[in-house]
């Protein structure tokens, strides 16, 4: 490190070390900035045992200062202590000169820390700060709602969905970084409260935020059906897309119904999404394709989507039973004897035996 490095203790014995790291906490706590600083040294440390050290003195500290601190270096890369109810300025954390071995090795390291407990008393301690936190100013709050979430509380869902949308005034949303920070944490809670944020970080990024974001609503399973139902209608053909690949992964029978429905969307890419999604579906999605049929007039695009939905099928019963519908389809008149034939399949259907 270029500014305030730290040459640790030339004792060797794991008490005496102890003993100094917990020397070293005391003087953070008395607001010794050089000392904070060797603390995030041994934290982000490449020595292990460096690390361990420190890692277990602030563990063991029974008091909430180095929390609540460390909270406010994750969120400001500043140092001190903060209100734990909330009401302080942040105007009087003070700046920290110490350089990171590499860039985003303290926020991982203090991560860490705040997240993982080695006893039910600690996790206790340490959601009480967090939850205190959720009152403070940005962007406290918003880095006590992500470690929040990451621990699995889902107390900071409301302040996960404001750093993205940025509540009444999208203009409040946080930047890339926090967004994404929170997209990790809605997608370790798994609430469906936190799926519409999803679709709307989905929907205003191109970049990192959106990719993450579509992950996460797929991850999200059943939990974010109603919100990719209402992206298969977004105007933006590759929120559609999406859309479609999300609710094929659910799989239940009411996504299927609205997935199907992206077998005459305008935009190929769309359509074909579609027709491949239906495919991994197998049998499963059969009927819903026969319905379609029967009820959609079949235009050109809509008939090679169909086609390729059924023919992809990787089951060779299933594509077996489909072969009448299929040469139906290949057929020069597809739009007429297509729908008679599903008609018919559809009045007998059984699920294909494999």
């Amino acid at each position: 490190m270029k500014a305030h490095s730290y040459t640790p203790p030339i004792e060797t014995e794991t008490g005496a070390a102890r003993t100094s790291e917990a020397g070293l906490l005391q003087r953070v706590t008395e607001g010794d900035l050089q000392a904070a600083a060797q603390v995030l040294g041994y934290l982000t440390s490449n020595l292990a045992d460096l690390r361990a050290i420190m890692q277990k003195n602030i563990h063991e500290a029974r008091e909430g200062h180095i929390w609540r601190c460390l909270l406010a270096y994750l969120a400001t890369s500043k140092w001190g202590d903060w209100d734990p109810l909330g009401k302080a300025s942040l105007e009087q954390l003070r700046p920290l000169k110490w350089d990171e071995p590499k860039a985003g090795a303290a926020a991982q390291a203090i991560a860490e820390l705040l997240v993982v407990d080695l006893n039910e008393a600690e996790g206790k301690r340490k959601e009480l700060i967090l939850i205190r936190a959720l009152n403070a100013p940005r962007p406290i709050c918003f880095a006590a709602a992500w470690l929040l979430g990451l621990r699995g509380n889902p107390e900071a869902i409301p302040i996960l969905n404001e750093i993205i949308t940025g509540g009444d005034d999208p203009t409040r949303a946080a930047d890339e970084s926090w967004q994404l920070r929170a997209i990790e944490a809605l997608a370790t809670l798994g609430d469906a409260r936190g799926a519409p944020a999803l679709l709307v970080a989905l929907t205003n990024n191109r970049g990192a935020v959106h990719r993450l974001a579509s992950r996460a609503l797929r991850e999200l399973g059943p939990a974010a059906e109603d919100v990719l139902q209402m992206a298969l209608q977004h105007p933006d053909s590759h929120i559609r897309w999406h859309a479609a690949r999300g609710l094929g992964q659910i799989g239940n029978l009411r996504g299927i119904q609205t997935l199907v429905e992206g077998l005459r969307d305008e935009h190929p890419a769309v359509r074909w999404a579609t027709a491949s999604t239906l495919a991994d579906l197998d049998a499963q999605a059969i009927p819903f394709i026969l319905r379609f049929l029967i009820d959609q007039p079949l235009s050109e695009p809509m008939r090679q989507a169909v086609y390729h939905a059924l023919h992809a099928m990787p089951t060779p019963s299933t594509r077996q039973y489909l072969q009448p519908l299929l040469e139906a389809l290949r057929g020069q008149s597809a739009a007429v004897h297509a729908p008679v034939i599903a008609q018919r399949m559809l009045a007998e259907w059984k699920p294909v035996t494999h």
